[in-house]
């Protein structure tokens, strides 16, 4: 059997899996944690290799998953190590996570339900994703 690749990618102000060469979503998440974890479940079934995207839409990460026949592949080496820009994108995304649990617990505190208050990270990303496009 084939391996299928899994890529998680930014999805609606959101964060999106989607099975290698498919135009349609597998599953959406709010955040880039839920939706790796959501494509590395899919992964030990049935194998293959995970492609994390940023915000800006590259590949900043890989994984294999499942039975791999190259396990030392996914190491990083001295000469692969992550510029800067890369180190600082990273630290965006966890202070982007951290941020919308901080926004969610907010909102859901304020009396607003689950879907609701995912709604409000949801167009608060969108509006700050607008924003750092412009910039």
């Amino acid at each position: 059997m084939p391996k299928r690749n899994q890529h998680v990618v930014p999805y609606e102000g959101r964060w999106a899996v989607r099975k290698e060469g498919s135009s349609r979503v597998t599953s959406r998440h709010d955040t880039q944690k839920e939706a790796i974890e959501a494509a590395r479940q899919l992964l030990r079934n049935q194998g293959g290799e995970l492609f994390i995207h940023g915000r800006n839409g590259q590949i900043r990460a890989s994984d294999s998953c499942g039975a791999d026949p190259y396990p030392r592949k996914d190491r990083v080496l001295a000469a692969d190590r992550p510029s800067a820009s890369q180190v600082d994108e990273s630290l965006e995304i966890i202070e982007d996570q951290e941020l919308d649990e901080e926004i969610r617990r907010a909102a859901q505190s304020s009396g607003y339900q689950e879907e609701d208050s995912v709604e409000i990270v949801r167009r608060y990303r969108i509006e700050k994703n607008s924003q750092r496009a412009a910039s």
